[in-house]
């Protein structure tokens, strides 16, 4: 049954109810009476029951997969929680605020809660997330599992899953084209290379609101070399970069190899293209290169 809270020690709540004939009459305006003994009571049992209503960061209730684990405490997680008032609230929690600061264990200066709530209360919060920043990025996404808490005093009164992702890092690529024309022109010619031609593509085009958004780009470089070996160890010459913007767009264009690179006979090419990626995480894609050449007499 119920226990009287006050007693030392705790005894059975009793409530002792008058037996003269006015607690009975209805018209003797008494208020010592049966049913409002009854209010009383219930009034009072109401107001034991009050208990803040806060938010709470915990690993998750299910199995999750390894790679979800967070590898810090989740409450690291939670950058603020924000305790927004109801009609509900002003009427059921606290006695002139029904918001509070949060001072509990694994909170920050910027936690709320509601005060002192009865049953039948809706509490709304605005959770505020933050991605740690002892948690290294990586070239790969990342995402962590874990449970946003209501709680009403100690016990849980819903429990939400909750996935933040960890974008993984910008990163340029390359890649390396060797052209090999030892073995292509006739006896008594001479390779000479030409141009060189590319078509490129930048996921976000050039935007007349952004003109000076730097998009992601492409830069080529070139080298020859007599050997293919000594390909490695030639000097190496920037052509040209292939971008959307700022203007003029390079994503379709040629580079001349003999004004670059000078007059050479040497028959092997080394094109070089370096993928940058724009800081947005836009990443460039080559769609076509080529690189000509003719076969003139040898001098």
């Amino acid at each position: 049954g119920s226990v009287d809270s006050t007693q030392n020690p705790p005894a059975p709540f009793v409530v002792s109810i008058r037996k003269d004939a006015t607690d009975c009459d209805p018209s003797s305006g008494s208020s010592n009476g049966l049913s409002q003994q009854i209010v009383n009571a219930a009034t009072a049992l109401g107001d034991t029951l009050k208990q803040d209503v806060t938010v709470r960061a915990q690993l998750a209730n299910q199995p999750v997969a390894p790679g979800f684990t967070p590898p810090v405490a989740v409450s690291q997680f939670i950058k603020g929680v924000t305790a927004t008032s109801t009609s509900t609230t002003q009427t059921y929690c606290g006695s002139s605020n029904p918001v509070v600061p949060d001072t509990g264990p694994d909170t920050l200066a910027n936690y709320q809660k509601f005060n002192l709530c009865r049953p039948g209360v809706q509490a709304n919060f605005i959770v505020t997330f933050q991605m740690p920043n002892t948690i290294p990025p990586q070239p790969y996404d990342q995402y962590f599992r874990f449970d946003l808490v209501i709680l009403a005093g100690v016990g849980e009164v819903a429990r939400f899953p909750v996935v933040l992702k960890l974008p993984g890092t910008v990163q340029t690529a390359e890649y390396i084209r060797d052209y090999d024309t030892s073995t292509v022109c006739p006896t008594a010619t001479s390779v000479r290379f030409g141009k060189f031609l590319w078509g490129t593509q930048d996921p976000k085009p050039y935007s007349a609101a952004d003109p000076n958004h730097v998009s992601s780009n492409v830069q080529f470089y070139a080298r020859y070399s007599s050997t293919l070996a000594g390909l490695a160890t030639a000097t190496e010459v920037a052509l040209d970069t292939a971008k959307a913007s700022p203007l003029p767009n390079t994503e379709v264009g040629n580079a001349d190899l003999q004004t670059l690179l000078g007059v050479n006979t040497a028959p092997f090419l080394r094109i070089r293209s370096r993928l940058n990626p724009s800081h947005e995480g836009d990443k460039p894609i080559i769609n076509l290169w080529q690189a000509t050449f003719t076969c003139p007499p040898a001098e």
